[in-house]
Formats: C-alpha cells, structure tokens, sequence
C-alpha cells in the first residue's frame, strides 16, 4: 500500500536540531476544519517568506493531479499556526478587484522560489506589516515555472503570486527571443533579484543542464548554461547563499 507523507518539520540552525512539528500541524489543520490527508502529497513546492509557507500543487493519494495553493503561516519556533487555502477563500474576488483574474493550471514537478520584486511606495507600505516581505529594493513575491498536468503534458509557463494583493500574473511576453523549455523534475532559486532555473527533463522527457536567468524588471529571460555546463541532472534541489551585506551571491545544486 502505497503512503504518502502528510508530516511537518523545523529545522534550527542555531542548535542544528530538527523538530517534528506534525501534532502541532494536525492541530492547526483540526482549527480550519481540514483533514490531514490535505496535506498527504508528493511533488509539490513549498516555498517560505519569513512565518507564511506557501504550498502549490503536487499529486495525492489517488492519484490526483492538484492545483489547490496552502499558505501555512508559522510562529518563530516554525511551529504552525494556522493553515489558509488560497484557492477557495475568496480568490475570485480580490483577483476582480485587482483585474488578475488567473491561476495556474494543476500541475506537480514543478519549481518554485521566492525572488525580490521591485515595488512602488505604495506596495511596499501595503507589506509594512509584515516585515518579511520586504527587501532592499522592492516586495518578496513567490515564482513558479512548469511541471506537469498530465503524464505527457509538460509545462513551460511561469507564474508570479503577489502575496499582499494575494493574486496570480501569468508572465509572459511575445517579445522573448529565448526561454527555457518545457521543464519538470527541474529546480529553482531566487537570488539578487532575480529567478534561476536549472536543469529537471524536456519535453522528449530527455535530462538537460540548461541553467536560465529570469529578471523581473526587464521580463527577459537569459540562457546562462556556459561550457561545460554542470552536468546533466533531475530531481535535484537548489538554494542561495549570501554573505552579510548580500553583495556576494552563491548558487548551489
């Protein structure tokens, strides 16, 4: 019998110790009246801006391919405090207000990351009380790039989730002279400002070592593989690291 994984943990760098935090979740989800198996899931994302915890698609226990978006907020210890389903409280509505009316389409293996958005006054006023979405130079908003909907549909679409408006942009210019292709089982990062994507497998489900650059400002996405490249891989993970002042950046896979 096929199990799939519904736990929660924290880890703290300062002791280097993990916390298993699935009592405190199964209590949270009891709070907003939701099962456990909400939570039951596999090739998901999870992406964290400061206590929200954003979680996008993935595949259940039957099978199912989901598009439901979960914001797990958490208090300084990562225990979780409560657990919000974007997707059914009142989506439709904020997005008419803002006239962003759109969603991204189902899907799991996808990337996801959060990226530092440049923002007016205004904006960045609107997150003023949640300090950990602001950046040096503008709003922290989530990104998600491809995946799959189906066994042989594969994606290549990205997404930007503002997460003050609570809206969806689906991104995408004409004017791209290149973009990355179709990708699953890829990774991505978000640093200096900008959306990094490495790797996963194409649409002939052939693994690449395609790396990209995607620069909010300029909406341009650049090819930034090199020769050799690093090697061939999916399924793998990636994260940013910076030194105090974040004038250096280093990537890993």
């Amino acid at each position: 019998i096929t199990k799939f994984l519904g736990d929660l943990w924290s880890f703290n760098p300062i002791k280097a110790i993990w916390i298993n935090q699935t009592e405190n979740l199964s209590t949270t989800l009891l709070k907003s009246n939701m099962s456990d198996s909400v939570m039951e899931r596999w090739g998901h994302t999870a992406t964290a801006l400061g206590e929200e915890i954003y979680i996008f698609g993935g595949v259940s226990i039957d099978s199912s391919i989901l598009g439901d978006f979960l914001l797990l907020k958490v208090d300084e210890f990562g225990a979780p405090t409560s657990l919000e389903n974007l997707t059914l409280i009142d989506y439709w509505n904020k997005c008419t207000v803002h006239n962003q009316c759109a969603y991204p389409a189902a899907r799991w293996g996808h990337s996801a990351a959060s990226v530092v958005v440049r923002a007016s006054e205004e904006e960045r006023m609107q997150a003023s009380n949640r300090f950990y979405l602001q950046g040096k130079i503008g709003v922290y908003k989530v990104f998600i790039y491809g995946g799959r909907s189906t066994s042989s549909n594969i994606l290549d679409d990205l997404w930007l989730f503002d997460p003050v408006k609570q809206v969806w942009t689906d991104i995408y210019s004409s004017s791209w002279s290149v973009s990355p292709p179709a990708l699953w089982g890829h990774a991505a990062v978000g640093a200096a400002g900008k959306f990094y994507v490495f790797g996963g497998k194409g649409g002939d489900n052939e693994t690449v070592n395609d790396a990209w650059l995607f620069n909010p400002d300029t909406l341009i996405w650049t090819n930034i593989t090199g020769d050799p490249g690093i090697g061939k891989r999916w399924g793998h993970a990636a994260a940013a690291s910076a030194d105090f002042l974040e004038s250096q950046w280093q990537l890993f896979y």
